[in-house]
C-alpha cells in the first residue's frame, strides 16, 4: 500500500491484485495502517472509497504545534 498525507487528509491506495475474498480485509488493512503511519486517527464521517483507494479527513492532536506531516510512505502487511 502506499499512503499520502497532507497534514489534513489521507490517501491510502493498494498495490497490486486481491481475490473477491480479500477485500473486506483489505479495508480494514487499510483503515489500521493510517493510525500507524501518521500518528492521525481518520474521521470515520469522512471515510470513502474501497479496497483499491480509500480517502480520508484526519484529526491529528500532535499536529497543532506546527510539526509537518509525513508525505508519503509504503506499508507492507
Amino acid at each position: 500500500m502506499t499512503l499520502t498525507d497532507n497534514g489534513r487528509e489521507v490517501e491510502v491506495i493498494r498495490l497490486g491484485w486481491a481475490g473477491p475474498r480479500q477485500h473486506d480485509g483489505i479495508r480494514a488493512d487499510m483503515l489500521a495502517v493510517i493510525p500507524e503511519t501518521t500518528g492521525c486517527r481518520a474521521v470515520d464521517s469522512t471515510v470513502e472509497g474501497d479496497s483499491g483507494v480509500m480517502r480520508a479527513r484526519l484529526t491529528c492532536p500532535d499536529r497543532r504545534s506546527g510539526a509537518p506531516p509525513p508525505i508519503i510512505r509504503l506499508w507492507s502487511g
